[in-house]
């Protein structure tokens, strides 16, 4: 498998519009003269994903056939190119790599990415509940790494959720947890004005993100905080009808972890709250913060926290249309 450069990855004929494109990708597909399609693996908003075969090395890997722009808003050019540059660009072992691209015979853009093996945290939960403490605070940690490593490259990815958590099977790729799905990352020295829309998982998504308001990593440090809560109760904190759901990213503090779980080690709770403040300012300033603090619950240590930098705690929208968002939010509740 080779690196490509991320600067040759944006042409404009990849990502141009497309009139007729009357055909399909499917299986047995060879696309590119290299990579045959083997089977399906997924389908979501923006496209499907299929399990390949790399003629050229014989290796599997996973294919990402992507809806042609303008045909859906989840396949705009700015989506995939940051997808692209933090894919290619961030070499990091908790991150998932993106190997190549190109055009299919039917004008839809594709990418290859390594073949994961194992299942996503979403599936595990799905089938678990939720996780034994020690499983949950190492599966955290990676994606943690993971995350800290994106946010280096200049990027935040704002769509952390169990379902963008890959665990691998560790003998196959020396690590237990990826994070995988770019396509709502946005460059941080473009998330320091107004959003023109709400982007993520509306049970996982920061108070600033539920505004259209900017972000940088701490919006990535509360949504991981609610994967953690997610894993260690078994259930999400806040359940409910969409506007209501924003309602209480907004104005509701989480729970402490304790409040579900019985006999909870006590050191959970700070960090659950310390990532999950409705303020940016209260929460931990980084990830490597987090990470930290992970570390020392996982070796049995007194854990750090953050203390409160602004009180109460709330989050305080930063411009006119997050002031309006957030009102409008709060007349619904």
């Amino acid at each position: 498998m080779r690196w490509l450069d991320v600067r040759s990855l944006t042409p404009t004929a990849f990502l141009a519009p497309v009139s007729g494109a009357a055909q399909g990708t499917f299986l047995g597909d060879r696309l590119a003269n290299r990579y045959v399609l083997l089977s399906p693996l997924g389908k979501g908003s923006a496209g499907r994903v299929f399990l390949a075969r790399d003629e050229r090395t014989n290796a599997q890997v996973a294919v990402k056939v992507i809806k042609p722009y303008g045909s859906t808003p989840f396949a705009t050019r700015e989506r995939l190119d940051a997808e692209l540059a933090v894919g290619c660009g961030v070499a990091h072992a908790n991150v998932a790599r993106i190997l190549d691209i190109g055009m299919s015979a039917w004008s839809e853009p594709f990418m290859v990415t390594e073949a994961l093996v194992g299942e996503t945290l979403g599936d595990r939960l799905h089938e678990l509940s939720r996780l034994p403490l020690p499983q949950a605070l190492a599966i955290v940690r990676e994606a943690a790494s993971g995350l800290a490593a994106i946010h280096r490259a200049g990027y935040v990815h704002r769509d952390v959720k169990p379902d963008n958590l890959f665990l691998c099977d560790v003998e196959r790729h020396g690590v237990a947890v990826k994070v995988i799905d770019f396509g709502f990352c946005t460059p941080v020295e473009r998330s320091t004005g107004e959003e023109e829309k709400v982007l993520g998982t509306l049970e996982y998504i920061a108070p600033e993100q539920a505004v259209a308001e900017s972000t940088d990593g701490r919006a990535d440090v509360y949504s991981l905080g609610v994967v953690l809560f997610r894993c260690i109760t078994g259930e999400l904190p806040f359940d409910a009808g969409a506007k209501h759901v924003l309602t209480h990213h907004l104005m509701s503090p989480l729970p402490p972890p304790s409040w579900l779980v019985d006999g909870l080690d006590d050191r959970i709770d700070p960090i659950v709250l310390s990532a999950t403040r409705k303020n940016p300012e209260n929460r931990y300033p980084s990830m490597a913060a987090l990470i930290d603090d992970l570390d020392r619950a996982i070796a049995g240590l007194p854990v750090q926290g953050v203390p409160m930098r602004v009180e109460p705690d709330g989050y305080r929208p930063t411009s006119e249309k997050g002031r309006l968002a957030f009102d409008t939010l709060n007349e619904e509740r």
